[in-house]
C-alpha cells in the first residue's frame, strides 16, 4: 500500500511479515518506552518512509525541546525536511507555532496527495494548555500523520489510533486503541543514529522533480 511503512519482524503466529505501520489508515501513532528506545524506532519509521517516497509525496517536520534538539540533527539532510522557510526542526516554542499555522493555514489544493509526517518528541509540546503543539495535535489537518513520542502509555494524545509499547526482551507490543482485539508482539528495528545520518546524507543531494519546492533553496533551518 501507498503509505505503510514496514518497521519489524512477526512474532505472533499468523501476523504478516513485516510488521507495518499505515500512515494513511492511522492519524497518530504513538511510540512508548524509553527515550533509547523511542528515539531509535522513530528513525526507523523515518528511514523507511523517506527511502520508499520522494519528497513531492512525503514532508517531514520534527518538533522537540531545546535540550533534545541535538538528537536531530542528522535528520536535516532528508530532502524531504520542509525548506519552505519555516524551521525544519523546531525546538522552541515560538518555531514551534509558526510551523502550527502555516500548516493549518494551508490550502487544501497545496498538499493534495501529499502527507506530513509530524515527530513530537514530548509530551510537553502538546499536553498542557499553552503547550504550542496542543491544537494541532487535538484538530490536526487532514493531511497531518504524527509519530507521538511518549515514555507512558497515558502520555499518548487521544488522537493516536495506534500504540509501539517497548517489551522486554528487544520487543515491542502493536496496540490499535479502542479494539477488542489483543495487542501483536513484534521485533522492532532500532536504527543507530550513524545509520541514519549516512541514509539522509545519502539522499541529500537527490531531487524529486515532483516536489512543488524543487526548484527553490535546499538550505535547512534547524533552530536551537
Amino acid at each position: 500500500d501507498a503509505y505503510t511503512i514496514p518497521f519489524a519482524a512477526a512474532i505472533d503466529p499468523g501476523m504478516p511479515q513485516p510488521a507495518t505501520v499505515d500512515l494513511l489508515a492511522e492519524p497518530g501513532v504513538a511510540i512508548i518506552g524509553s527515550d533509547a528506545f523511542r528515539s531509535a524506532l522513530t528513525r526507523t519509521l523515518l528511514v523507511e518512509a523517506t527511502t520508499l517516497h520522494g519528497p513531492a509525496d512525503l514532508e517531514i517536520a520534527i518538533m522537540t525541546e531545546p535540550h533534545r534538539c541535538a538528537d536531530w540533527e542528522w535528520a536535516k539532510w532528508l530532502p524531504h525536511i520542509d525548506r519552505s522557510g519555516r524551521p525544519a526542526i523546531s525546538c522552541q516554542p515560538i518555531d514551534i507555532a509558526t510551523w502550527v499555522s502555516s500548516t493549518t493555514n494551508v490550502a487544501a489544493s497545496a498538499v493534495e496527495g501529499r502527507i506530513t509526517l509530524l515527530v513530537i518528541d514530548g509530551p510537553a509540546l502538546w499536553n498542557r494548555t499553552d503547550s504550542p503543539l496542543r491544537d494541532l495535535v487535538v484538530r490536526a489537518p487532514a493531511h497531518v500523520r504524527m509519530l507521538a513520542l511518549c515514555p507512558a502509555r497515558r502520555d499518548a494524545p487521544a488522537s493516536c489510533t495506534v500504540s509501539i509499547t517497548e517489551s522486554a526482551p528487544d520487543g515491542a507490543r502493536i496496540e490499535h486503541f479502542g479494539s477488542s482485539k489483543s495487542g501483536s508482539t513484534v521485533l522492532p528495528a532500532l536504527t543507530e543514529v550513524s545509520v541514519a545520518e549516512d541514509v539522509a546524507r545519502s539522499m541529500s543531494s537527490l531531487v524529486d522533480l515532483e516536489a512543488p519546492d524543487a526548484a527553490h533553496d535546499s538550505s535547512v533551518d534547524v533552530r536551537v
